[in-house]
């Protein structure tokens, strides 16, 4: 392998060495070449860097954006994306208060970054939202994020057997980040089967008729053997926004929901 790079370098040379020898090509090419020196010696600015411009806390000042976007400008960053998180709570929030997102005075320290970065020749963007995923005290009840939760429990048969849906909750605590129970979240069974351990095939599987209508409890029989019951819970409003600034920190919102996203599009 390494011999045959070598062989390919060797050629690529002797064929650049057999282009030099036609003047009026290397002059053609001599003119591009030099043009793309000259961007890179000066690239325009979204040729340039991008950073990650964190407001912490949303505790932004029009002086401090000034000299924050004069700094990253003589250091040739080309734009910033503009990223309101919470702010870090053993730091010293040096007295700076916080400004609500998208409130009255934290649009108008917005537009002033804005028009400072045009100024510089740089690029402003903005994230939609803070932290993540993105919601807010804004966000309804019936907006907030849903997920379909599958539990597992075994059973021997053949027995009658009935689970409350609490138990079917609490069963799910262990495997999920947030507990399904702790922040007022609402549960709902969704599907139920019995699935033979040693099922050959999906014809083995029993579907169980569940209630939607907000059942408390799920009844069934087991035949004769090891099975497993596997359910879904669908639930809402089991997550926070991760880190989320002031004015953006709450329920994280159903993305799929056209009605929650367009409060955080429009501010």
């Amino acid at each position: 392998m390494i011999k045959n790079i070598s062989i390919f370098f060797i050629l690529l040379i002797m064929g650049i060495a057999c282009d030099s020898d036609q003047p009026s090509e290397v002059q053609t090419q001599d003119i591009p070449a030099l043009d793309l020196f000259a961007g890179f010696q000066n690239p325009p600015a979204d040729a340039r860097p991008f950073v990650r411009w964190w407001w912490n806390g949303n505790k932004i000042t029009a002086d401090e954006i000034k000299r924050q976007l004069e700094v990253l400008h003589q250091a040739g960053v080309g734009g910033v994306e503009i990223n309101p998180i919470e702010f870090p709570t053993e730091a010293d929030d040096l007295g700076i208060p916080s400004l609500p997102w998208t409130g009255p005075e934290w649009n108008q320290r917005l537009v002033l970054a804005c028009q400072e970065a045009q100024k510089r020749g740089m690029i402003t963007d903005l994230i939609v939202g803070s932290g993540w995923p993105f919601g807010g005290e804004f966000v309804q009840e019936d907006e907030t994020v849903q997920r379909i939760a599958v539990g597992h429990l075994t059973f021997t048969g053949p027995q009658k057997a009935e689970r409350s849906q609490e138990s079917l909750i609490e069963n799910l605590i262990p495997q999920y980040r947030e507990g399904p129970s702790e922040k007022g979240l609402k549960s709902q069974l969704h599907f139920a089967a019995l699935v033979p351990l040693e099922a050959s095939g999906s014809h083995a599987v029993i579907h169980l008729p569940v209630e939607k209508s907000g059942a408390s409890s799920l009844a069934f029989e087991v035949p004769p053997g090891e099975y497993e019951l596997i359910y879904g819970l669908k639930q809402q409003g089991h997550r926070e926004v991760m880190h989320g600034a002031p004015g953006a920190a709450g329920p994280v919102m159903d993305h799929y929901q056209k009605a929650s996203r367009w409060p955080i599009l429009i501010g």
